[in-house]
């Protein structure tokens, strides 16, 4: 079938003209013949079925002659239209081939120099785009893996033909937008639920997706995303670009030169001052934006890799932000916000395109960067950088939301706006981690009117409720936490009625876990919102005295919490900082994830119910409490420090070396497990990927998530599922990490004495005119010091932290009583009277050895009438540092 000149049947020897005339014409007619019945559809059968099958596409040797008659198939028709579109539908649209074929091929002229000298590019784009092609061809393929195929092979074709792709620059965009826009019908890429979905897997260019195609083998798209990594490359940048000086292979092989050629460029279009948004340099810079935005829409799984390309020479996002900054103050913002009055959306002006790339680069830049390089290097933009563009996003995204810029209903949806809304989450996360702006305030709304949000979130406004699950932030934190008790109370009316009746159980303090899981655990969400009555018995199995008004709960619940935390019980592990997570041995516990769930729901009541836990939990463990918003882009390389410091250091080695493929390593992680080693994949079959200098920050991150995420994602889960049976996901989303925490143990600023003073109930014939009181106040506001403040406020409340609210939502108040040495012990109310007439008559004082006690469980602190207020110190000093506890004497 191939040319006649190496049919071996005839010898080159007797050959004379007029054989050779003939043998030529049969030739010829071969090719007719194979052109007329389906050469290229049956071969391209054969090919995908191979790659069903997963074995090679073909052999070596048949791959010569494969590229032998398709070429002679298309010169002999001339490169007929009609030709080429079903040589583009069909070879041009097998995974990965033409690839394979200039690796491979071998015959007569090699692959790239027949390329080269047919002109194959130029007839492909003159075809599709010139003639009008591109729709027949769109109809013939339309398959997404067969389109991104077929892009793969043009990128190979272009990669060989540079020249041509530089004089045809436009047609390729135009067939690469007509690509994806077909894709874009086909595919929603999005978050899936594997669990709940088995159809759907994991594509090496689309991520998880569920789609119909004649290709089921996934992994043969390796080799696709090899070829489309043409496409960020520093070749396609600077074409895109429409640089007219000097743009060859070889001078773009340095990275000097490109930095130049970016810089200038861009240099050039922030000078122009008047109609800046419609300049030529205006228009490159949208053209490259447009075409990276519309690949980031829809490719999952290189995004990384993508962003890390073009964010290797810092000249290019630094051109992009001195762009968006020279449109106007704030970024321009005014400006930006007249254009979506007028086109409601954010593709109705390509200065979004702009935004979207720049907002995709700085987002991967906050990801990539480690504290060091963020806060103290200060690589690539500065701090000041990030406030700007902190505050261009959360003023942006509020008056998108509160002016109804855009329809709402569509804003989950609308990739621009999450892009936005990740990157302005992510700030905020790090902001709050560790501050770079000027604290809460920075990020609230001034204009916002709390008196008329508050009503309309009370009419549950469809503005106010996607303002608070969106951009909480915006609202400063003691009215969201105002929110948070008015949701709580609503939630007991509807559930609890006007008169609930209380759960009643008997706990032994001996078996205080035990029981506590066995009575509680299996109950309904509704039951344990209910109050609560605890009777204890002591380990004689006699009842405890005492009546419980919420104070003998309250203790049964701190120390059931603090039991199933302690690090002996391994449900949770200390981390270096001594931090609190879950332990990725919990399994040796049994039942152990029903502990966790039955512990979630235990905090979970603690925050409904206004109580404080004593616990310090690790920030990566909160925020996937915390939900999907927290998760946008958050760097777990950050928290890995605090977890297994080791390796921290040995990812940041891998992420600053360049010569990592001497170290061999691909995407999975390997570990000891009861003397065995178990193997992890990272991604999808990672044995089989390599780390190289194009993936190792996806591999650090992944790594990362492994210990930070995936190895105790069950307890997690179970965790989860336990905390948001009682307190709903829309308001926990109201809080960032550290609040969240600050819901669980109370405020984390220092005891503020004036709002105690306020708050404070006397009993025992004590007012706040009293000398011991006057002396208690001045010990513990002058002579304390704030670790003494600290646990003198855990001796009495249990709890270091005040309530994050004040000490006015204290349940029971902090009371203080005045007792006698001979008093015996009830409860708060007990001889109140007698207290009162005992020290009007005793007003000198009691010299007592008698230390300071405290009943927990109702916030009461039992004081001697001491007669000297040194003495009053010294015995308080000691009763606090010695962790008494209850009833110490």
């Amino acid at each position: 079938m191939c040319d006649s000149k190496y049919w071996k049947c005839f010898s080159t020897t007797t050959r004379n003209e007029m054989l050779d005339k003939t043998l030529q014409e049969i030739s010829k007619n071969n090719t007719v013949f194979l052109k007329n019945n389906l050469f290229f559809k049956k071969i391209t059968a054969q090919m995908i079925q191979s790659c069903q099958n997963h074995v090679p596409i073909v052999k070596s040797n048949t791959l010569n002659y494969i590229f032998y008659l398709t070429f002679k198939i298309l010169e002999d028709s001339n490169y007929d239209s009609k030709i080429l579109i079903e040589f583009c539908s069909t070879l041009l649209s097998v995974p990965g081939l033409f690839k394979i074929l200039n690796e491979n091929c071998q015959i007569g002229l090699n692959f790239a120099e027949k390329i080269l000298k047919n002109s194959l590019c130029e007839k492909i784009f003159v075809n599709l785009v010139d003639y009008g092609s591109i729709r027949s061809f769109m109809q013939d393929t339309n398959d997404v893996n067969l389109m991104i195929s077929f892009l793969g092979n043009m990128c190979s074709l272009c990669s060989i033909d540079f020249d041509c792709l530089k004089r045809n620059i436009e047609k390729f965009v135009v067939i690469y937008h007509q690509i994806f826009l077909n894709i874009s019908h086909v595919i929603t890429p999005e978050k899936v639920n594997l669990e709940k979905n088995q159809s759907i897997r994991w594509h090496p260019i689309f991520g998880y997706l569920k789609i119909k195609t004649c290709i089921n083998n996934f992994e043969i798209f390796n080799q696709v995303l090899d070829q489309l990594r043409l496409l960020w490359s520093h070749k396609l940048i600077s074409i895109l670009f429409d640089f007219k000086y000097s743009v060859n292979e070889e001078n773009l092989a340095s990275s000097n030169n490109f930095k130049y050629f970016v810089k200038n460029f861009f240099d050039k279009a922030v000078n122009k001052k008047s109609n800046f948004l419609n300049t030529p340099e205006a228009v490159s810079v949208y053209r490259v934006c447009s075409f990276y935005r519309q690949f980031l829409f829809l490719i999952n799984e290189p995004k990384i890799e993508i962003l890390s390309a073009l964010s290797i020479e810092e000249e290019f996002l630094l051109g992009l932000w001195a762009f968006v900054t020279n449109i106007g103050p704030l970024c321009g913002l005014k400006e930006l916000v007249k254009i979506l009055e007028n086109g409601r959306d954010f593709s109705s002006h390509l200065i979004f395109d702009v935004f979207y790339l720049m907002c995709n680069l700085v987002l991967y830049s906050v990801t990539v960067l480690d504290e060091n390089e963020f806060y103290v290097e200060q690589k690539v933009l500065k701090l000041n950088d990030y406030k700007q563009i902190g505050s261009f996003l959360n003023n942006l995204l509020y008056h998108v939301i509160a002016n109804g810029l855009i329809e709402l209903n569509s804003l989950d949806h609308d990739p621009y706006f999450t892009v936005f809304h990740q990157l302005l989450f992510s700030l905020y996360v790090k902001d709050c981690r560790r501050l770079f702006t000027d604290g809460p305030e920075f990020w609230t709304i001034k204009e916002i009117r709390i008196k008329i949000f508050m009503e309309d979130l009370e009419k549950e406004t469809k503005k106010t409720l996607f303002i608070l699950n969106k951009i909480p932030h915006v609202i400063p934190l003691r009215h969201r936490i105002e929110i948070l008790k008015n949701k709580i109370e609503k939630d007991k009316q509807i559930f609890l009625g006007q008169e609930c009746s209380s759960l009643k159980i008997t706990i032994r303090r001996n078996r205080l876990v035990e029981d506590a899981f066995q009575n509680l655990s299996s109950l309904p969400s509704k039951m344990l919102k209910s109050p609560i009555r605890i009777t204890f018995m002591n380990e004689f199995g006699l009842k405890e005295a005492g009546i419980d008004q919420d104070g003998v709960f309250k203790e049964f619940l701190q120390q059931t919490v603090q039991n199933l935390l302690n690090p002996e019980f391994n449900l949770f592990k200390l981390t270096s900082d001594q931090y609190l997570y879950p332990s990725p041995a919990s399994y040796f516990v049994e039942e152990h994830l029903q502990m966790f769930q039955f512990l979630g729901k235990l905090i979970a009541k603690a925050v409904y119910e206004s109580l404080v836990i004593d616990a310090e939990f690790a920030p990566f463990f909160l925020r996937q409490i915390a939900g999907y918003r927290s998760q946008f882009s958050y760097s777990f390389l950050d928290d890995l420090v605090t977890l297994d410091q080791e390796l921290y250091k040995n990812l940041n080695f891998i992420k600053h070396d360049q010569n990592i493929d001497d170290l061999e390593l691909n995407f999975t992680h390997s570990e000891n497990h009861l003397g065995k080693l178990i193997t992890h994949d990272l991604v999808p079959s990672g044995e089989l990927i390599k780390v190289t200098n194009s993936n190792k920050i996806k591999y650090i991150h992944l790594m990362a998530h492994y210990k930070l995420h995936r190895q105790i994602k069950d307890q997690i889960n179970a965790f989860n599922e336990g905390f948001k049976s009682i307190i709903k996901q829309d308001w926990i989303n109201m809080f960032s990490v550290s609040e969240i925490q600050r819901l669980i143990s109370g405020c984390l600023n220092d005891l503020d004495i004036e709002d105690l003073k306020k708050n404070v109930q006397y009993w025992g014939g004590l007012h706040s005119s009293h000398r011991l009181i006057k002396w208690l106040w001045e010990i513990v506001e002058n002579d304390f010091t704030k670790e003494e403040k600290s646990l003198f406020l855990k001796f009495v409340t249990s709890s270091p932290k005040p309530p994050l609210m004040g000490f006015s939502t204290l349940n029971p108040p902090f009371t203080i009583r005045c007792v006698e040495i001979e008093e015996e012990e009830g409860t708060i109310y007990d001889s109140s009277l007698k207290g009162f007439f005992k020290t009007l008559m005793n007003i000198g004082g009691t010299n007592t050895s008698r230390l300071p006690t405290s009943s927990t469980c109702f916030n009461l602190l039992k004081l001697p009438n001491y007669s000297k207020k040194s003495t009053l110190k010294d015995k308080l000093r000691y009763a606090i540092k010695s962790n008494s506890g209850f009833e110490l004497s």
